[in-house]
């Protein structure tokens, strides 16, 4: 399935886009395997710390619906 994912901050900065679409593997059943496919595709992520969103979602597990948006946010400070 094709999916819209967006990067944010440090990540942004570090794969030169902001966003791309992407075809998601019909196999990734949980946040890890969609972490290790990211960092599979792109290597510079593998020591980033980031939090994977989903359809607008922080969230643990994936949701048995479509998926149509991935957003992977680095650490936010805030003040």
């Amino acid at each position: 399935m094709i999916c819209e994912v967006k990067y944010f901050g440090q990540i942004a900065e570090k794969l030169g886009k902001d966003s791309e679409r992407i075809e998601v593997d019909l196999f990734i059943h949980n946040k890890s395997d969609l972490l290790a496919s990211f960092v599979a595709q792109y290597p510079e992520l593998k020591n980033n710390s980031f939090q994977i969103a989903v359809n607008g979602e922080l969230m643990n597990h994936l949701p048995e619906t479509r998926i149509h948006t991935i957003a992977l946010l680095p650490p936010f400070a805030g003040g």
